[in-house]
């Protein structure tokens, strides 16, 4: 997240201000005007930050020349979002891409206010080129403290959520490679939910199912999760639901879950606690009491049977199966307002899946629909 005081720009741009004032008009050197192929790389910049489908048409924020004056308006979007260039006084790239909601929520700590507006519904932010931020306990923190450095986080989305987060759900350390509370017992606390797979050099001696279970989410998530893998019939005593065996005994809290071989796509996932006790409820046809948020993780995708129905096992005739690319899949108490969120599946945007069953969850997508 960046940090919230307005910065100087990039000091590429401000030296190419200073010059051209330096010079008498008559002696300003001949050629083409860059300002367009600037301002291109700087809306190329922020757009990096969020699939496109989401930032090829959100409102897109430069930072000032001169600390204290308002953002500069690259382009004037029509979907809702504010997407920001990387912020130059960081040592990473730091794009961010902001749904209406988050967007407030930044606005408030710009303006340097005591806490955001009140939210009745959880707001999504993108930083999928990653992030440095001066401090993780400090909301109001232009650079580090003394002796401290900066908190370099690589890609990943950002959870805002009304009545915010408890830490003894969620990490409050940025190394531990799991979600974690940023700026913790602050009005701006918000969760970091890293979004980078474990690669396959991560995964060290293991079984077809087991990495396939484990490439759902990022190392710090599946290196020590619980592993499961669907069966398709067996007598095999460690069945749990699903029909599934139990392959690796987990020590985080964290279970991952193999390809679905009935989905025409590879759909391996992972999911904490609280969605693992959802996937129970679903299982036995029960509603879940959802008391704190929970994550799923679907780094390479999926495909489902329906976008409405969660009974379904197959599509409805001349319907076919919705496939998702990675995303991350968000449970909430209270659930999702479809006047907040989508329930498109096509649309690109963060959508609810099964809306309006005691089922429903937000799917958060980290690529475009159409890849």
């Amino acid at each position: 997240m960046n940090p919230k005081s307005l910065r100087i720009a990039s000091v590429f741009c401000l030296a190419l201000v200073l010059a051209a004032q330096a010079l008498p008009a008559a002696a300003a050197p001949a050629g083409p005007d860059l300002r367009p192929v600037a301002k291109a790389a700087r809306i190329a910049n922020a757009e990096s930050a969020a699939p496109t489908d989401i930032s090829k048409n959100a409102t897109v924020l430069d930072w000032p020349a001169k600390a204290g004056d308002p953002m500069v308006v690259l382009r004037q979007g029509t979907n809702g979002w504010t997407c920001y260039t990387d912020w130059a006084d960081s040592p990473g790239n730091d794009p961010e891409c902001n749904d209406p909601i988050a967007e407030g929520w930044l606005s408030a700590l710009f303006a340097g206010k005591d806490a955001p507006p009140k939210a009745t519904q959880p707001g999504i932010a993108y930083m999928l080129a990653g992030g440095s931020d001066p401090s993780n306990t400090d909301p109001m923190a232009a650079a580090p403290a003394p002796g401290e450095d900066w908190i370099s986080t690589g890609a990943h989305i950002m959870l805002i959520q009304p009545g915010g987060f408890d830490a003894k759900d969620y990490s409050t350390d940025p190394n531990s490679g799991q979600p974690w509370i940023m700026w913790d017992g602050t009005p701006y606390e918000h969760l970091m939910i890293p979004v980078t797979p474990m690669k396959a050099s991560e995964m060290g001696k293991a079984t077809k199912s087991m990495r396939s279970a484990e490439s759902a989410a990022p190392a710090g998530v599946a290196a020590a999760a619980t592993l499961l893998d669907f069966l398709p019939e067996t007598t095999d005593p460690l069945i749990v639901p699903f029909d599934m065996a139990l392959r690796r005994q987990g020590t985080n809290g964290w279970t991952c879950i193999a390809d679905w071989p009935d989905s025409p796509g590879n759909d391996p996932s992972c999911n904490d606690a609280v969605w693992s006790e959802w996937n129970d409820a679903y299982a036995a046809g029960k509603a879940p009491k959802i008391t704190h948020p929970g994550i799923g993780y679907m780094l390479g995708g999926g495909s489902d049977p329906s976008a409405t129905d969660p009974a379904a096992t197959a599509p409805a005739p001349g319907e076919d199966w919705v496939n998702s690319p990675g995303h991350v899949m968000l449970l909430v108490p209270g659930g999702f307002d479809a006047k907040v969120f989508s329930t498109d599946p096509k649309s690109g945007f963060p959508y609810i899946m099964w809306d309006g069953t005691p089922y429903e969850h937000l799917m958060v997508p980290l690529a475009n629909v159409s890849e």
